[in-house]
């Protein structure tokens, strides 16, 4: 009843945990990576922005 739920290629298709745990890394990274990205771009506009407004005031 079980070999039923097995894809049609046998276990060589079904994930191990050994394969989530790295693919569980390398999600983990490229996310870290991407949200380090935008902080610095918004941090960057930031700056920017404040130096406009401090150029328009004076």
């Amino acid at each position: 009843m079980l070999m039923e739920h097995l894809p049609h290629g046998g276990y060589a298709h079904v994930a191990t945990k050994d394969d989530l745990k790295v693919l569980s890394a390398e999600l983990r990274k490229e996310i870290s990576d991407s949200a380090r990205r935008q902080i610095i771009a918004v941090f960057g506009l930031i700056a920017a922005q404040t130096a406009l407004i401090m150029s328009v005031i004076r």
